[in-house]
């Protein structure tokens, strides 16, 4: 178990280095500018920021139910693992592209896209671990997570993210609001109780 530990403190290491990035791409106002507009004008930002901040702390609470699963690790499960986790430090990036040109104007529909394939990226990651420990089941401790975890309710956002990703590049708005209702079902998910989310 001393290889699941040390899997999960580094884990944790990624996630909180992502998620605190996150909030450094808001630029403090200039010193010269009207403090109440240029904040209000910073929306864009903030509304990524508090998007990607859910995503990215939704992967984090899934995690413990993940790792729980495991009796053991192997070199391709740390493979895979590290290939997650690589798309998850990656989300402060598209996050702060899509502010940047909502804020611009200038290829919105793009840029929301962009998000969106960023975002799909952890969630096929994700689904690449479940399929391994299926097929591997000396290293899976605790098969009814891995039951638990593997309905339909671990893909949906699979075609989520792809329709949204199609439809910001014509109507970016409605993009969003899609990008956001994931994370919302997720969390819902999980308050439910269908995901089980500690190792107790």
């Amino acid at each position: 178990m001393q290889g699941v530990r040390r899997l999960e403190a580094f884990s944790d290491g990624v996630f909180a280095i992502a998620i605190t990035l996150l909030v450094l791409e808001i630029k403090v106002p200039a010193r010269d500018a009207d403090f109440l507009p240029a904040l209000g004008a910073l929306w864009p930002s903030f509304a990524a920021y508090f998007v990607s901040f859910i995503y990215v702390g939704l992967w984090w609470i899934a995690t413990h139910s993940v790792t729980a699963m495991f009796a053991r690790v192997d070199g391709s499960l740390l493979l895979l693992y590290l290939i997650f986790l690589m798309t998850i430090a990656f989300v402060p990036f598209p996050t702060a592209a899509l502010a940047d040109r909502l804020e611009s104007g200038h290829q919105t529909g793009l840029a929301a896209a962009f998000y969106g394939a960023t975002m799909l990226l952890p969630t096929l990651g994700g689904n690449g671990m479940l399929f391994y420990l299926k097929f591997h089941p000396r290293v899976v401790g605790r098969p009814e997570l891995l039951r638990a975890w593997f309905g339909w309710n671990a893909f949906i956002s699979i075609p989520i993210y792809a329709a949204a990703m199609v439809v910001s590049l014509v109507a970016t708005p409605i993009g969003l609001v899609m990008y956001a209702l994931a994370p919302a079902f997720y969390a819902l998910t999980y308050v439910s109780g269908r995901i089980p989310l500690s190792d107790e």
